[in-house]
Formats: structure tokens, sequence, C-alpha cells
């Protein structure tokens, strides 16, 4: 940092050192504002003002490619119009006689070769940006409550879906095999079959109630069943079947052995009383309940 003292009596020596330091001094200061800001050495930011007006463009200060311009606004305009920054340079006299580019002065005026003004970015003053850190930091808040809903919901999706992500659990899938999603496959083993709930019940000597559906050491799960079965002697109830006989008494012959005598050949009398050859086949039929088909799919996570 740089400070000069001009507290002195006698008459001060003004000469080009004094003024280079003092410009040194203000360039510093001016440096160390745009560092604040980390503005870079190119581009076009709005440091104040230049405000959208119902006339046009408010004025302002801007900075523009490493220097500040002041902007005196403009009666027209919006934000396509195009703004420039215009180096002046103005000369002086000098004692030797000559004259020498010595005043630099940088402005942003209305220009054709410009940059647009919605491309100006606007810096935010101290005010702005103490606002955005506390609606920044309420954001974070409210983030960070809604990641603790979103863990600990997911928390119980994980526990309900372990059992699909530890292998085992199946659902059904009722469209074509070749639009099973990716990450899920068909459980082949069990093509053709219904799932039938485990039996652990006992009866008091310690034997399973249903043998069937009992558990196995394994742990894999219990065949059985068919889709069709042939009844068997033992599986049929008991009945009769009427048979149509003679009558009983007795009747007159002839020599050939016919009877002379009409019959009535309406008479009834069980089967098993007459020695007949059995009715019916052995022909297996359906035991299965109305259904339709679908695939059974299981987790792969692949």
């Amino acid at each position: 940092m740089k400070k000069i003292d001009f507290d002195f009596s006698g008459g001060f020596p003004m000469k080009s050192k004094t003024l280079s330091s003092m410009q040194t001094a203000y360039f510093e200061v001016l440096k160390t504002v745009i560092a604040h800001f980390d503005l870079p050495n190119t581009g076009y930011y709005i440091i104040g003002g230049c405000e959208l007006l119902a006339s046009g463009i408010a004025s302002g200060m801007m900075y523009i490619d490493g220097d500040i311009c002041p902007f005196l606004g403009s009666n027209t305009g919006g934000t396509s119009t195009k703004i420039a920054k215009v180096e002046t340079i103005e000369e002086a006299a000098f004692k030797n006689g000559l004259n020498n580019p010595v005043y630099y002065t940088y402005t942003a005026l209305v220009n054709e070769t410009g940059v647009a003004l919605a491309d100006f970015e606007r810096v935010p003053t101290v005010e702005e940006i103490k606002t955005k850190e506390a609606i920044l930091s309420n954001q974070i808040t409210q983030c960070s409550e809604a990641l603790n809903i979103i863990s600990q919901k997911m928390v119980t999706i994980e526990s309900k879906t372990a059992v699909f992500m530890a292998g085992g659990g199946m659902v059904l899938w009722n469209k074509p095999a070749n639009e099973i999603p990716e990450g899920w496959q068909e459980v082949e083993n069990w093509r053709g079959r219904m799932p039938v709930g485990v039996d652990v019940s006992v009866d008091s000597s310690g034997a399973f109630v249903n043998p069937e559906f009992s558990p196995i050491n394994n742990g894999s799960g219990r065949t059985g069943g068919a889709k069709n079965h042939t009844l068997t002697l033992e599986e049929m109830p008991k009945h009769n079947h009427n048979v149509a006989v003679f009558a009983n008494g007795s009747a007159s012959g002839n020599a050939d052995g016919h009877p002379d005598n009409q019959i009535d050949p309406n008479r009834k009398v069980a089967s098993d009383y007459t020695g007949g050859q059995p009715d019916g086949t052995t022909k297996a039929f359906s035991v299965l309940n109305p259904y339709r088909t679908v695939y059974f799919i299981e987790y792969t996570g692949t």
C-alpha cells in the first residue's frame, strides 16, 4: 500500500514521482476491489446501475476487459442493445515543446461493435450477497432435512425389497418373456407349477400333518401333484349297476330249446349278482382348475 503525506508547509514538490505514486496507490486499491470480486481481466460486467427503464437504459458503472468504464445511459434500447468500451486519449504539452498522450479515458457507449447488454454479468452488491447467502443457507438446511427423509425412506425401501436383493423372492410377469426387464430373469424350475405354502404343523406324535407340504432339509421346495388322474378301484365310491335279466319262475320249452312262454325283460337285478362284465374305461381325467399362465421371474441385479 502506498501513502503520501501532504501535510507539510514550505511548498510540496509536486513532481512526476509524486503523481506516479498517487496513481500507483489508486490502482492498488482498484485492483484489490476487483480481486475481491474475482473479476478476470477479460469479460463484461455491470458493477452498478445500468437497469432497464421504460425509456431506455439507466446510467451506471461497467467493468469491461480489465477497465472500469462509466456508462452514461441511453434513452432507447433494451437487453439486445450492444455496448462497447471506448478509449479516448488526450495529449498534454510538455515544457520541452512536445505533446504526449497522457490522459486516457475509458467509457462504455452504445456501439454496434460491442456486446449485448443481456450478456453482461451483474456483480452482486454486499446486501445482495448477504441475502443470497441467507437463502442458500436455508436451502442447505432444507436439503439436509430432505436427505434425511430420503435416507429413512431408502432404509424402508431396502427392507421391503430385501427378498429380491438377497434372492429367493419371485413375482409374476404377465407379458412376453422377451419383455422381461433388465436385471430380472425367468425362474425356469417353476415352469408349469403352482406355489403351495409350506405347512410345518405336526400332530401329537411329532409327525407332519401334511407331509406333502412339509419343509425339507436342503431348503429347496418339494414338488408334487399331477395334471391328470386315473381313478383306482379303491378310490371309487360303493355303487351298484342295474341290468336286465329274465324273470324268476318256471317255463315250458320244446325240443329245440326255445321257451314257449314270453318272459318280461324289464325285471332288474344288481350286477354283483349276475356275474356280468365291468363297465367304463381307465382314461385319465384333468384335475386342473381354470388357469392363466404367467412367468415367474426373479431379480438378478445384472
